[in-house]
């Protein structure tokens, strides 16, 4: 594949003070199966005593989705 190919569209979400709701899992599905790759940017507030690893283990259990890469506060998932 050349390089133009292999870049995929890529969707950012921020998650916010009401953390994960039903509703931002849903939007991580629907971007998901459309073939996006999603970044996900842990806002502080969204922390609650817990680590941007440990959401995203959660988030890619309850969307179904492979977790690429956590750096910081931004989590990559992919399909």
């Amino acid at each position: 594949m050349k390089g133009s190919d292999s870049i995929k569209k890529e969707v950012v979400l921020n998650l916010g003070k009401n953390g994960l709701t039903k509703n931002f899992i849903d939007e991580v599905k629907t971007h998901i199966y459309k073939g996006s790759r999603v970044r996900v940017k842990v806002l502080k507030s969204a922390l609650g005593g817990t680590t941007a690893k440990e959401l995203a283990s959660e988030i890619s259990g309850k969307a179904r989705c492979g977790k690429v890469d956590v750096r910081g506060h931004v989590i990559v998932l992919e399909r």
